[in-house]
């Protein structure tokens, strides 16, 4: 099994920095300055029991002082509502799936989780 995880979060990494999205992660450090985007949980699926082909999902998390956090995940669709290049994988389907916006304890910062889907198979 080739699995894509780590090159799916390299192309999620390289077309949010693309995008100009501010502070993309895998883990902030502390004392960044807000906006911060992070690239979450990921979740691979085999999608055929007869063929290599992968269903992946990608969480990312935007955090920014209201109402930043949505002009930044505006960023983050556009860059991920389209066609990325993974390393080693053809994208043979993709495609946002939800969002939601969580309201933080401060009620000044704004937390976006957006999930994004990627059919994938070795190339």
């Amino acid at each position: 099994m080739n699995d894509p995880s780590l090159p799916l979060q390299a192309a999620i990494y390289a077309a949010l920095t693309a995008a100009g999205v501010e502070h993309v992660f895998a883990t902030v450090p502390p004392g960044t300055s807000l906006p911060w985007t992070v690239i979450g949980d990921d979740q691979v699926l085999a999608a055929f029991e007869a063929a290599e082909m992968y269903e992946c999902f990608a969480t990312i998390h935007v955090f920014g002082k209201k109402p930043i956090n949505k002009k930044q995940a505006a960023l983050v669709m556009a860059a991920l509502n389209a066609p990325i290049t993974i390393e080693g994988f053809t994208v043979s389907e993709y495609g946002f799936e939800d969002s939601r916006n969580v309201e933080e304890k401060d009620n000044q910062i704004g937390h976006t989780v957006m999930s994004f889907r990627y059919l994938v198979q070795p190339a």
